[in-house]
C-alpha cells in the first residue's frame, strides 16, 4: 500500500517524499542486528529534515520542531503543552499524529490529561519534562490515553515514590513499551511495576542508568512478565552477580531469540569482571545473540579469553568491548582463534583499551585476505599503525622495539597519570 502511494507521489513530482517512503520501508525490513548502510541513514536524515522543514513552515506557530516521518507519514510532532490544549483541533486536522512529545507540560498538568484529542495518541514522550514537581496520578488515570502503546518518562529524576499511583490504578490497557531510563529508581520499582496490570502485556522496559542492583534482578526474575522480550539495564550497578542472574533468566533467552541483542555498559562503581562472564558464555542465550555490547566494564584479558576462547556464539556478528582493560596478552592468548572470529564478526570494537602496536598487528594480520573481515575499532589504544603483513626479520625487530617502547609509555601513563594544571 505504501509503495503504491510512493508511486502516486512520484507521478505528481513529489520525488523526495516518495524516496523517503521507500527508504524507510527498506530500513524497517532489515534483519535485527544488521546495521544499515551509513548512506541509508544519512539519506533518511536528509529527506526527513527537508520534508519536515516544509511542514514546519506551513504550520508556523503550532509546532516546536519539524515533524518526524515514519513510513512516509509525518505522524510525530513536538508541541508546547499549552499550545496543544488551545489548538489541538487545528493540529489534528493538518497532521495524522500518532506520536506526541509535549514540552513544558507542568504548567498545564492537571487539565492536560482530560483533553479528548489525546485519544488517538499511541506514543507519548515526556522525556526531560521535570516531572518531579508533579503528581503523576492524573497521567496514570487519564481516560484519554486508552490507545497509548509507548510511554517515555526518561530523564526526569523520578524516584520510586513517583510511580506509586501506578500501582493504585492505571488506564493504559494497550501499553507495550515503557521508558524509565536515566532516573533515580531503585530495586523497589521492579516489584511496584510487577504488581500493575500493565506487566502482563509489557513488551519493552527500559531501566538503563538507574540504581538497579542484583537484588532487583532477583525480584524481576520472580515475576513471569509473559510478554516482555526487551529489557534494557545498561549502566546499572549489577556486577558479576547481576549478570549471572540475568544469564540464567528466561527474560534474556526470550530477548536473545527475538532481538539478538545484549547491551550492558558498566556502572562507575560496580562493574562486571572476568569471573562474571562465565555464566553468560554457558547460557542458552549465547546461542542466539548477534550483538553483545559490554563496554566500560572490567573484563580484562581473562574476560576476553572467556568470551571468545570457547568459540561459542554461533550467531555473533557485533562484539563491543571498549574500555575493558584489555592488553596485548589477551590478544596473544587468543592468537589461534582470531582468524575464526575476524571472519565471523562484522564489527569488533576494542577501543579505549591498552593495546600496543604489537597486539594490533596480530589482529590485522589475522584478518581474512579472501573476503571482507570484521571492521576493527582500535581507537584510543596506545598503538601506531603497522603494515598488515610483516614478512622480514627487520620488520619483526622494529615491531618488537616499538612494542617495548610503547609498553614502557603505557606503564608510565598508568603509574603517573597527568594531572590538570591548577
Amino acid at each position: 500500500m505504501r509503495l503504491r502511494w510512493a508511486d502516486y507521489l512520484d507521478d505528481r513530482g513529489q520525488h523526495d517524499w516518495a524516496e523517503l517512503i521507500r527508504l524507510q520501508l527498506s530500513l524497517a525490513h532489515l534483519p535485527t542486528g544488521d546495521p544499515p548502510p551509513p548512506e541509508w541513514r544519512e539519506r533518511e536524515a536528509e529527506l526527513n529534515l527537508r520534508l519536515g522543514q516544509q511542514w514546519f513552515h506551513e504550520l508556523e506557530g503550532l509546532l516546536a520542531a519539524p515533524p518526524q516521518f515514519r513510513y512516509g507519514l509525518p505522524d510525530a510532532v513536538a508541541v508546547d503543552a499549552s499550545v496543544f490544549l488551545r489548538r489541538a483541533p487545528e493540529l489534528f486536522a493538518r497532521l495524522p499524529i500518532r506520536r506526541l512529545r509535549l514540552l513544558e507540560p507542568v504548567a498545564v498538568w492537571p487539565k492536560l490529561w482530560d483533553c479528548p484529542w489525546l485519544k488517538g495518541i499511541e506514543e507519548l514522550d515526556l522525556c526531560g519534562a521535570e516531572l518531579t514537581r508533579c503528581d503523576l496520578t492524573p497521567l496514570f488515570r487519564s481516560s484519554s490515553l486508552q490507545s497509548l502503546q509507548r510511554l517515555d518518562l526518561s530523564f526526569n529524576q523520578l524516584e520510586d515514590a513517583a510511580l506509586l499511583p501506578w500501582r493504585r490504578g492505571c488506564s493504559f490497557p494497550y501499553l507495550r513499551c515503557l521508558a524509565l531510563n536515566d532516573n533515580r529508581l531503585t530495586d523497589r520499582v521492579l516489584s511496584l511495576l510487577a504488581d500493575t496490570p500493565c506487566s502482563v502485556h509489557l513488551n519493552e522496559l527500559d531501566l538503563a542508568r538507574n540504581d538497579i542492583t542484583a537484588a532487583g534482578l532477583s525480584e524481576l526474575a520472580a515475576h513471569p512478565w509473559p510478554e516482555l522480550h526487551q529489557l534494557r539495564l545498561s549502566g546499572n550497578p549489577l556486577g558479576d552477580r547481576g549478570l549471572a542472574l540475568l544469564a540464567t533468566s528466561p527474560l534474556l533467552l526470550r530477548a536473545a531469540q527475538q532481538h539478538g541483542l545484549l547491551e550492558l555498559h558498566g556502572h562507575p562503581q560496580v562493574r562486571i569482571s572476568a569471573a562474571g562472564i562465565e555464566p553468560l558464555v554457558h547460557s542458552e542465550a549465547a546461542e542466539y545473540l548477534r550483538v553483545v555490547d559490554l563496554g566500560h566494564q572490567q573484563l580484562g584479558d581473562d574476560g576476553l579469553v572467556s568470551l571468545l576462547g570457547s568459540r561459542r556464539w554461533p550467531c555473533l556478528r557485533r562484539l563491543c568491548l571498549p574500555r575493558n582493560r584489555i592488553t596485548d596478552r589477551g590478544i596473544v592468548r587468543l592468537r589461534s582463534h582470531w582468524p575464526h572470529w575476524l571472519a565471523q564478526l562484522r564489527t569488533l570494537d576494542l577501543s579505549g583499551n591498552r593495546l600496543t602496536s604489537f597486539g594490533v598487528g596480530l589482529l590485522t594480520a589475522a584478518l581474512p585476505s579472501d573476503k571482507p573481515g570484521a571492521a576493527l575499532d582500535i581507537s584510543g589504544n596506545l598503538h601506531h599503525t603497522l603494515p598488515r603483513h610483516s614478512s622480514t626479520a627487520s620488520s619483526d625487530s622494529r615491531s618488537r622495539t616499538a612494542f617495548i617502547s610503547e609498553l614502557h609509555l603505557l606503564r608510565q601513563r598508568i603509574s603517573h597519570p597527568r594531572r590538570p594544571h591548577s
